[in-house]
Protein backbone atom coordinates (compact mmCIF):
# COMPACT_ATOMS: atom_id res chain seq x y z
CA UNK A 1 0.00 0.00 0.00
CA UNK A 2 2.57 2.58 0.70
CA UNK A 3 4.37 1.82 -2.68
CA UNK A 4 1.15 3.22 -3.90
CA UNK A 5 1.16 6.06 -2.19
CA UNK A 6 4.65 6.54 -3.29
CA UNK A 7 3.99 6.44 -6.83
CA UNK A 8 0.76 8.02 -6.72
CA UNK A 9 2.74 10.82 -5.29
CA UNK A 10 5.39 10.77 -7.98
CA UNK A 11 2.36 10.84 -10.22
CA UNK A 12 1.04 13.86 -8.84
CA UNK A 13 3.90 16.11 -7.85
CA UNK A 14 5.35 15.44 -11.40
CA UNK A 15 2.32 16.01 -13.16
CA UNK A 16 2.12 19.74 -11.12
CA UNK A 17 4.83 20.26 -13.41
CA UNK A 18 3.18 19.47 -16.23
CA UNK A 19 0.49 21.85 -15.79
CA UNK A 20 -2.00 19.81 -16.86
CA UNK A 21 -2.44 17.87 -19.64
CA UNK A 22 -3.43 20.36 -22.45
CA UNK A 23 -0.46 22.55 -21.21
CA UNK A 24 1.54 19.18 -21.52
CA UNK A 25 0.36 18.05 -24.87
CA UNK A 26 1.32 21.55 -26.30
CA UNK A 27 4.99 21.48 -25.13
CA UNK A 28 6.13 18.20 -26.27
CA UNK A 29 4.78 19.13 -29.48
CA UNK A 30 6.41 22.74 -29.40
CA UNK A 31 9.67 20.88 -28.33
CA UNK A 32 10.04 17.82 -30.33
CA UNK A 33 13.76 17.63 -29.17
CA UNK A 34 13.21 17.50 -25.52
CA UNK A 35 13.25 14.09 -23.78
CA UNK A 36 11.51 16.02 -20.44
CA UNK A 37 8.57 17.65 -22.37
CA UNK A 38 8.01 14.33 -23.85
CA UNK A 39 8.05 12.63 -20.43
CA UNK A 40 5.77 15.17 -18.71
CA UNK A 41 3.43 14.29 -21.35
CA UNK A 42 3.57 11.00 -20.47
CA UNK A 43 2.94 11.50 -16.83
CA UNK A 44 0.09 13.95 -17.76
CA UNK A 45 -1.42 11.22 -19.83
CA UNK A 46 -0.87 8.33 -17.58
CA UNK A 47 -2.41 10.61 -14.67
CA UNK A 48 -5.63 11.66 -16.46
CA UNK A 49 -6.34 7.50 -16.48
CA UNK A 50 -4.75 6.51 -13.40
CA UNK A 51 -7.59 5.22 -11.57
CA UNK A 52 -8.98 3.32 -14.17
CA UNK A 53 -5.00 1.87 -14.44
CA UNK A 54 -4.85 1.23 -11.23
CA UNK A 55 -7.66 -1.21 -11.23
CA UNK A 56 -7.10 -2.46 -14.28
CA UNK A 57 -10.53 -1.37 -16.43
CA UNK A 58 -9.42 0.59 -19.10
CA UNK A 59 -12.32 1.44 -21.72
CA UNK A 60 -10.98 1.65 -25.56
CA UNK A 61 -10.33 5.51 -24.78
CA UNK A 62 -8.63 4.66 -22.39
CA UNK A 63 -6.36 2.36 -23.53
CA UNK A 64 -5.97 4.76 -26.43
CA UNK A 65 -4.48 7.44 -23.57
CA UNK A 66 -2.21 4.99 -22.71
CA UNK A 67 -0.81 4.22 -25.92
CA UNK A 68 -0.25 7.82 -25.80
CA UNK A 69 1.46 7.49 -22.89
CA UNK A 70 3.38 4.71 -24.04
CA UNK A 71 4.54 6.65 -27.25
CA UNK A 72 5.23 9.85 -25.23
CA UNK A 73 7.30 8.37 -22.83
CA UNK A 74 9.73 5.89 -26.05
CA UNK A 75 10.03 9.49 -27.26
CA UNK A 76 11.58 10.63 -24.42
CA UNK A 77 13.66 7.75 -23.97
CA UNK A 78 14.96 8.14 -28.21
CA UNK A 79 16.13 11.11 -27.07
CA UNK A 80 17.51 10.16 -23.74
CA UNK A 81 18.44 6.94 -23.65
CA UNK A 82 19.11 7.03 -20.17
CA UNK A 83 16.26 8.88 -19.04
CA UNK A 84 15.57 7.11 -15.24
CA UNK A 85 12.31 8.61 -14.90
CA UNK A 86 11.24 7.74 -18.45
CA UNK A 87 12.42 3.83 -17.88
CA UNK A 88 10.54 3.95 -14.77
CA UNK A 89 7.49 5.21 -15.83
CA UNK A 90 7.21 3.05 -18.93
CA UNK A 91 7.85 0.19 -16.67
CA UNK A 92 5.10 0.92 -14.45
CA UNK A 93 2.45 1.70 -17.33
CA UNK A 94 3.52 -1.59 -18.89
CA UNK A 95 2.91 -3.25 -15.12
CA UNK A 96 -0.56 -1.42 -15.55
CA UNK A 97 -1.48 -3.03 -18.83
CA UNK A 98 -0.06 -6.10 -18.56
CA UNK A 99 2.97 -6.25 -20.83
CA UNK A 100 5.33 -7.66 -18.31
CA UNK A 101 8.10 -8.57 -20.78
CA UNK A 102 8.67 -4.89 -21.79
CA UNK A 103 8.31 -3.51 -18.39
CA UNK A 104 10.96 -5.52 -17.13
CA UNK A 105 14.23 -4.24 -18.56
CA UNK A 106 12.48 -0.48 -18.16
CA UNK A 107 12.60 -0.96 -14.17
CA UNK A 108 15.82 -2.59 -14.41
CA UNK A 109 17.24 0.65 -15.72
CA UNK A 110 15.61 2.34 -13.14
CA UNK A 111 17.06 -0.16 -10.67
CA UNK A 112 20.63 1.73 -12.40
CA UNK A 113 19.81 4.90 -9.92
CA UNK A 114 21.16 5.69 -6.43
CA UNK A 115 19.65 3.09 -4.46
CA UNK A 116 19.22 5.53 -1.41
CA UNK A 117 16.64 7.45 -4.11
CA UNK A 118 12.57 7.46 -4.37
CA UNK A 119 13.26 7.01 -7.71
CA UNK A 120 15.64 3.33 -7.31
CA UNK A 121 12.74 2.62 -4.38
CA UNK A 122 9.98 3.18 -7.18
CA UNK A 123 11.88 0.94 -9.87
CA UNK A 124 12.42 -2.11 -6.90
CA UNK A 125 9.16 -1.88 -6.01
CA UNK A 126 6.98 -1.63 -9.67
CA UNK A 127 9.54 -4.53 -10.86
CA UNK A 128 8.95 -7.06 -7.97
CA UNK A 129 5.45 -6.27 -8.65
CA UNK A 130 5.66 -7.13 -11.87
CA UNK A 131 7.31 -10.52 -11.08
CA UNK A 132 4.50 -10.93 -8.49
CA UNK A 133 1.80 -10.33 -11.33
CA UNK A 134 2.92 -13.28 -13.32
CA UNK A 135 3.26 -15.65 -10.00
CA UNK A 136 7.38 -15.80 -10.48
CA UNK A 137 8.32 -14.57 -6.84
CA UNK A 138 12.33 -16.35 -7.28
CA UNK A 139 13.58 -13.52 -9.54
CA UNK A 140 12.39 -10.63 -6.48
CA UNK A 141 14.37 -12.33 -4.06
CA UNK A 142 17.57 -10.02 -4.92
CA UNK A 143 15.71 -6.84 -5.06
CA UNK A 144 13.57 -7.34 -2.00
CA UNK A 145 17.17 -8.41 -0.06
CA UNK A 146 18.48 -5.00 -1.61
CA UNK A 147 15.50 -3.12 -0.62
CA UNK A 148 15.12 -4.66 3.36
CA UNK A 149 18.84 -3.80 3.74
CA UNK A 150 18.25 -0.20 2.24
CA UNK A 151 15.38 0.58 3.98
CA UNK A 152 14.93 -1.80 6.96
CA UNK A 153 11.42 -0.13 8.19
CA UNK A 154 9.81 -1.04 4.88
CA UNK A 155 7.08 -3.56 5.74
CA UNK A 156 5.91 -4.18 2.46
CA UNK A 157 8.88 -5.56 1.80
CA UNK A 158 9.63 -7.77 4.64
CA UNK A 159 6.25 -9.12 3.83
CA UNK A 160 6.69 -9.91 -0.09
CA UNK A 161 10.79 -11.38 1.04
CA UNK A 162 8.82 -13.35 3.55
CA UNK A 163 7.23 -14.40 0.44
CA UNK A 164 9.75 -15.21 -1.17
CA UNK A 165 11.75 -17.31 1.15
CA UNK A 166 8.23 -19.09 2.25
CA UNK A 167 7.63 -20.63 -1.69
CA UNK A 168 11.78 -21.00 -1.94
CA UNK A 169 10.93 -23.40 1.63
CA UNK A 170 13.29 -21.70 3.63
CA UNK A 171 11.30 -21.79 6.47
CA UNK A 172 13.77 -20.17 9.03
CA UNK A 173 14.25 -17.09 6.58
CA UNK A 174 10.55 -16.69 5.96
CA UNK A 175 9.38 -16.86 9.48
CA UNK A 176 12.07 -14.29 10.48
CA UNK A 177 10.72 -11.90 7.70
CA UNK A 178 7.15 -12.30 8.97
CA UNK A 179 8.18 -11.53 12.32
CA UNK A 180 9.95 -8.35 11.10
CA UNK A 181 6.42 -7.55 10.02
CA UNK A 182 4.86 -7.81 13.21
CA UNK A 183 7.34 -5.89 14.86
CA UNK A 184 7.04 -3.05 12.22
CA UNK A 185 3.08 -3.35 12.37
CA UNK A 186 1.68 -5.97 15.10
CA UNK A 187 -1.85 -6.25 13.53
CA UNK A 188 -0.86 -7.26 10.00
CA UNK A 189 -2.78 -10.45 9.64
CA UNK A 190 -1.21 -12.12 6.88
CA UNK A 191 1.98 -12.05 8.11
CA UNK A 192 0.66 -13.40 11.70
CA UNK A 193 -1.32 -16.24 9.73
CA UNK A 194 2.08 -17.37 7.47
CA UNK A 195 3.93 -17.13 10.59
CA UNK A 196 1.49 -19.23 12.22
CA UNK A 197 1.20 -21.40 9.66
CA UNK A 198 5.25 -21.85 9.70
CA UNK A 199 4.96 -22.96 13.61
CA UNK A 200 6.44 -19.63 14.78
Amino acid sequence: MKALIIAACLLVSSVAQADGLDDARASAKAAPKDANAQFNLGLALMRSIEPQLRAGELSSEDKTVATEADKAYERALKLAPNHGRAHIMLGMLCNFTKQYGRAIPHLKKGLELPRESMDWWIAADTLVNVYFNQNKPAPAREILEQVVETRPDELSAHYKLGLVYFFAKETEKAKREFSRVLELDPSHADARARLTALGG
